[in-house]
């Protein structure tokens, strides 16, 4: 999977036929994921593995759709997310108090929702929006409650980036909503990390 990624966001190599061999990588690492959660369903590991690998080749049809202007791969990127997305939710429901697993749900609507807002599916891209803005809202929530650095330095990146990512939404309502949700966060410097892929496209 790791190749996959590499192929997919060095833009020194990108190229639709790169990008589709990505996605031949991704598929790859899906089939393996899920044999690998069919042996062990219990093992969180795995299903969050497979989520990734449907988001990653969800992600690469779109850009594939991108750079053709073809909307086919919009298609395929919606069933990809959709797949990342009832896997992510499980995961979630599986444990409930998890933060990690909150936060791969919420991306996971993101996710379908980018891709459904490029078909020009607005209103349900829209839904997908609010209920990414839940899970955000909840992980806020989250953080009056005692918990290690590590896990608050997290989630307050988060925020940080949902914050930065709804001032620049289509949708002037979500953005309202946002800048209430967040609006604790108004005084705080950017992370220096690299911006995630659950970032605007």
């Amino acid at each position: 999977m790791q190749l996959g990624m590499a192929m997919q966001q060095n833009d020194s190599i990108l190229s639709v036929q790169n990008l589709k061999e990505a996605c031949e990588v991704f598929r790859k690492a899906i089939s393996i994921h899920q044999a690998l959660a069919a042996a062990d369903p219990a093992d969180g590991e795995y299903q969050h593995a497979l989520g990734a690998d449907y988001g990653s080749l969800g992600y690469t049809q779109r850009k594939i759709s991108d750079l053709t202007g073809d909307p086919e791969n919009y298609h395929l990127s919606v069933q990809s997310h959709l797949k990342e997305l009832q896997i992510n939710e499980a995961l979630f429901k599986s444990d409930l108090t998890n933060p990690s697993y909150l936060n791969l749900f919420g991306v996971a609507h993101m996710d379908v929702a980018n891709s459904q807002i490029r078909l020009g599916d607005a209103s349900h891209a829209l839904e997908h929006f609010r209920k990414y803005l839940t899970s955000l809202e909840s992980l806020e929530r989250r953080l009056t409650r005692p918990m290690s650095n590590s896990e608050r330095e997290y989630l307050l990146r988060m925020a940080w980036w949902a914050k930065l990512w709804h001032r620049q939404a289509t949708f002037p309502e979500l953005c309202r909503t946002a800048s209430r949700g967040w609006r604790a966060y108004s005084g705080m410097s950017p992370p220096t990390q690299r911006t995630p892929r659950c970032a605007p496209p």
